[in-house]
């Protein structure tokens, strides 16, 4: 078999990428790794390298108004909050940078490439501290020391982007297995429940689609699902022994609570209770404020507590009103609707990170920011259609 040995530009890039998706964050848990917002500027700047596309350009300059709004109606009042409206504005829009670059081939591929090696080396950092620190014997210390929710959502599309790719060779293949079990093990020791309920639901939804029951052969079914739950059993049973902890914890807070007859969920001294209170808060805000929402600042501009809406479309629609969400939603089913015609191990893994996004912000962290912005523009282009595969597949 020929190595092929990548080109320094290829590597540089690769890295480059990769460091766009580490989560970089203040003490108070602010997002500051912006840094993806420079390559397609330096691109533009210097090799001309510009798109436009109409339709964005109309969307940007809507989300411009609700900003100007905010900037002028505060410039009264406060110069803090004019400061943060722009620069919570310059953060938002920052999902559109990427639309206005040419993305080939090699791009999607370094940009896939990123997420696997980030993906792995979040995993593998896990695990390894899990075992420096004690493991199961420092027990829910474990959760403060190691857990995060700053990216669970990267290893769901990391393991749906390894799920679905093919080394075409046995050999290559058992390291699939492996590194897949190795993300899985990653995204179990964020002691994230969004994290696991994301992947548990896009994961039943991926494999209810691959049954096609009127050409199914019942016989080599029932073999296959045989193998694959005993393979899932022996697997699950090691883990578990290894990290029992980790699955004792995901029992007790997802299983264990949900499902315990004598849990409130609408208490507010619960994490759930809270999130269900903010939402409340949230809607009954946008209601007030429909066309605008806070113009660009966030939750804690109505509750000082908050510092997070804790989902990522409520999120949105707090900052823009309720056009802006819903040409946030349009962006999206646009962005979904591409990966599912022409990539699927994108398509899922940004699936679970819609699903994600229902209990977390994804795409208003850096790394999550990164993530749509590149894959808004890959999505748009393809307007020349005849060169879609090309792009995607070369």
């Amino acid at each position: 078999m020929k190595i092929v040995i990548p080109r320094f530009d290829f590597i540089i890039l690769c890295l480059l990428f990769s460091f766009f998706l580490f989560p970089i964050s203040t003490s108070n848990g602010i997002s500051i790794n912006y840094s993806f917002a420079l390559f397609p500027m330096v691109l533009i700047l210097f090799k001309n390298n510009l798109k436009l596309h109409k339709s964005l350009i109309y969307i940007i300059f809507y989300y411009l108004i609700i900003a100007l709004y905010g900037i002028i109606s505060r410039s009264f009042l406060d110069d803090s909050l004019v400061i943060r409206t722009i620069t919570s504005f310059l953060i938002f829009i920052s999902i559109f940078l990427y639309s206005f670059i040419d993305i080939d081939s090699e791009k999607v591929k370094i940009f896939k490439l990123s997420i696997l090696l980030v993906s792995i080396i979040f995993s593998l950092v896990s695990i390894f501290n899990f075992f420096s620190l004690g493991g199961n014997e420092i027990a829910y210390e474990l959760k403060d020391l190691i857990g995060t929710q700053r990216f669970g959502f990267i290893l769901i599309l990391g393991f749906f982007l390894l799920l679905h790719f093919n080394f075409n060779t046995y050999y290559f293949n058992s390291f699939k297995i492996l590194f897949l079990t190795v993300i899985f093990i990653g995204i179990g020791l964020t002691f994230s429940r969004a994290s696991i309920i994301a992947l548990l639901i896009v994961l039943t939804i991926f494999l209810t689609s691959k049954l096609n029951f009127k050409k199914i052969n019942f016989l080599k079914f029932l073999f296959s699902s045989s193998a694959l739950i005993l393979i899932s059993s022996v697997m699950l049973y090691y883990l578990y022994n290894t990290f029992p902890f980790v699955f004792l914890f995901f029992d007790e807070w997802i299983i264990g609570r949900f499902f315990n007859p004598d849990y409130d969920l609408l208490d507010f001294e619960s994490s759930e209770g809270m999130r269900i209170y903010l939402y409340l808060d949230i809607i009954t805000y946008v209601l007030k404020n429909p066309i605008n929402g806070s113009s660009f600042l966030g939750v804690w501009f109505i509750d000082s507590l908050a510092n997070s809406a804790h989902n990522q479309y409520l999120d949105v629609l707090f900052r823009t009103g309720f056009i802006g969400f819903l040409i946030y939603i349009y962006l999206i089913f646009k962005i979904s609707n591409f990966l599912y015609l022409y990539d699927k191990g994108l398509f899922w893994g940004f699936l679970g990170i819609l699903f994600y996004g229902l209990f977390h912000e994804t795409f208003k962290e850096s790394q999550g920011a990164f993530i749509f912005s590149f894959l808004l523009g890959v999505t748009f282009n393809y307007n020349i259609k005849k060169n879609v595969k090309k792009i995607l597949y070369k």
